[in-house]
C-alpha cells in the first residue's frame, strides 16, 4: 500500500481535507479546459457555407 493509505478514503478528518481537495482540484482542471475551449470557439472563425449545384 502506499504511505499516505491511513490519510485517503475514510480517514478521519484528515482524509476528508485531502478527498475534498482532489475534488476541488479535478473540478479545477475540468473548469480550466472547459474555459479554455470555450474561448478557442470563439476565436475560430466559422466555415461559410456554400450551395451546392
Amino acid at each position: 500500500m502506499c504511505p499516505f493509505s491511513e490519510v485517503v478514503a475514510h480517514g478521519g478528518t484528515a482524509g476528508a481535507v485531502v478527498e475534498f481537495c482532489t475534488v476541488i482540484a479535478v473540478g479545477a482542471v475540468f473548469a480550466a479546459v472547459w474555459v479554455r475551449e470555450r474561448i478557442a470557439r470563439k476565436n475560430r472563425p466559422m466555415p461559410e457555407l456554400q450551395d451546392e449545384e
